[in-house]
């Protein structure tokens, strides 16, 4: 499973889902995956620009697409302008629509105030969503930083999108801000990725507890 649909689903949450609010974390997640898969890279400093360094495919429509996208790009833009750039709702259902094939996810047609029919999704294994918070909790909760590269971005990602409050009690959060902060400094991808997330979201004006997903209903 890659990156990008490991973070939709630990954002997965019972309740209305937002697009706007929730895309961002998306946009992070594929910036993170063309970084592992190195074909783009984070030149160092304040300006941060985005490279493509090896334009060949990956066999992942998703992935391709935005990696196409990045090298069409004449002008070099920051890492946080692509978290935003890539948080489009292109990318969203496509992620989605992989998940639904993986039988993970279930599409459904649903309406927003009762008028404007949007496409939705139901998390139906719920399984491999738990997996997924259990390996979050061991990250989280346990002494060791010597993790595998998917799951230091993980939580990077959702440590910097604010998604552990929704599985982990907040207090708990707090007294693991050492260890979390030692986590996504721990390489070069992850603190670049945590870093863009956190500035995409506030130039956007998004604030505390965003971010949030529904189960029945992520929808556009």
């Amino acid at each position: 499973m890659t990156i990008p649909e490991q973070v939709l689903l630990i954002a997965v949450r019972d309740g209305e889902s937002k697009f706007e609010t929730y895309g961002y974390h998306i946009g992070a997640a594929l910036l993170a995956a063309l970084l592992v898969h190195e074909r783009v890279e984070v030149a160092s400093g304040r300006k941060n620009k985005v490279a493509v360094v090896d334009a060949t495919p990956l066999a992942d429509a998703v992935l391709d697409g935005c990696l196409s996208q990045v090298a069409d790009r004449r002008k070099s833009t920051r890492a946080h302008d692509w978290v935003l750039r890539l948080s489009s709702k292109r990318n969203y259902h496509a992620i989605a629509t992989v998940l639904c094939g993986k039988k993970v996810l279930q599409a459904k047609d649903a309406r927003n105030l009762y008028f404007f029919k949007r496409r939705a999704y139901d998390l139906v294994d719920l399984d491999t969503r738990d997996r997924l918070v259990e390996r979050l909790k061991v990250a989280v909760f346990s002494d060791t930083s010597d993790l595998h590269i998917d799951n230091r971005l993980l939580v990077a990602l959702a440590y910097a999108g604010e998604l552990l409050p929704l599985h982990f009690n907040k207090k708990l959060i707090r007294k693991r801000t050492r260890h979390l902060k030692h986590i996504v400094q721990g390489d070069s991808v992850s603190e670049t990725v945590a870093k863009a997330l956190k500035t995409a979201r506030q130039v956007s004006g998004l604030g505390s507890n965003t971010g949030v997903v529904a189960v029945a209903g992520m929808s556009s």
